[in-house]
């Protein structure tokens, strides 16, 4: 298995791929492109995605030093950067309670949250 199965196509995000096993020598990870060296802790192995990269799905491949291959580890969906255009209202009452809508492009569909200040606020819809 593999987490998380989603990130930011500027890359950076580092991806956790847990083997049946402790592996004895370096492990390399590829994500559609070139091939980079994992960090090992055991059993699983840790590889920072590469950027920029395009949006989109691709396949996760690990290879255990020179030789052995394993194909089709998982899936790695590089997600396009959110846009915020537009903020309605512009302003509230400092006690709060004032629906604020975003709009813009590239955002996920869950996970969401708004910061006002130093208070998170969850995303409803």
């Amino acid at each position: 298995s593999i987490a998380p199965a989603q990130g930011p196509a500027r890359g950076g995000t580092p991806l956790v791929a847990v083997l049946s096993s402790p592996p004895t020598t370096t492990v390399y990870c590829r994500f559609g492109g070139s091939w980079r060296q994992g960090a090992v802790s055991g059993a699983a192995v840790t590889c920072v995605t590469p950027g920029p990269s395009t949006p989109g799905v691709v396949q996760v491949q690990l290879r255990v030093g020179e030789f052995e291959m394993v194909h089709g580890y998982g899936y790695y969906t590089f997600q396009q950067d959110a846009k915020v255009t537009q903020l309605l209202p512009f302003s509230g009452p400092a006690t709060g309670g004032t629906v604020v809508s975003v709009y813009g492009s590239g955002f996920v569909s869950s996970g969401l949250a708004c910061l006002f200040g130093s208070t998170v606020q969850t995303v409803a819809g």
